[in-house]
């Protein structure tokens, strides 16, 4: 009779079996700590470039063509969270940026030159389309040298098992069987790393990030 698939047991088993494998997995990865800062921060980045992006332009356009009234309603409204950052950053480095004075003078100067105004959100949206492009690149690049050196650690680690294993072990199992771990078992070790480091430090900050956002516009 076949195992039930269904089997709570089996299910548990199973979630083991792959709770176990991803804290190898990452203990591997953890080995090269600098290459994991620096692809935990190009992905940040590159999730955060199209928030920024979309909520730069829809707050950009908004402001420019507001009427008078809302418009000074918006300037004091991004003036006091202006004015609580700079409390939060002098209480913790001393330093006390003008930053309400740069945005009113940067609404303002929006508002009086509407054409500009356009200009600067295309070249602003252009320049983040860039900079999310290239942390893409950036990310995905350092995602497969972390993925290429756990695959070497794994199968050096393979190697120094394998030849200090019996004569007895080679005569009973196939040459081919025994390669395939080197070439196609790591390979897909290889590949599945990859999208884990893309999509799961990637992804939740996509999340995140407008989340963020959208509190600090309107909390």
């Amino acid at each position: 009779m076949h195992e039930n698939s269904d089997n709570p047991d089996s299910s548990r088993k199973k979630a083991s079996n792959f709770r176990a494998t991803c804290k190898r997995l990452f203990g591997y990865a953890f080995r090269h700590k600098s290459k994991m800062a620096v692809l935990v921060f190009f992905s940040f980045v590159s999730a955060g470039s199209l928030s920024t992006m979309v909520v730069g332009t829809v707050l950009g356009i908004d402001i420019v063509y507001a009427t008078d009234e809302n418009a000074q309603k918006r300037i004091d409204d991004y003036s006091l969270q202006a004015a609580k950052t700079v409390d939060q950053i002098d209480r913790v480095t001393g330093w006390h940026p003008d930053f309400e004075g740069i945005v009113e003078s940067t609404i303002t100067s929006m508002r009086e030159d509407k054409r500009r105004a356009l200009r600067s959100i295309a070249m602003l949206i252009v320049a983040i389309t860039l900079i999310g492009g290239t942390a893409r690149f950036i990310q995905e690049y350092f995602a497969g040298i972390v993925g290429a050196s756990i695959v070497m650690d794994l199968r050096q680690e393979m190697y120094d098992s394998i030849i200090s294993l019996s004569h007895d072990f080679f005569e009973q199992r196939a040459s081919g069987t025994i390669m395939s771990r080197f070439s196609n078992d790591v390979g897909t070790v290889n590949s599945g790393i990859l999208n884990v480091f893309v999509l799961l430090f990637r992804e939740p900050f996509k999340v995140l990030i407008p989340l963020g956002i959208a509190l600090l516009i309107s909390p």
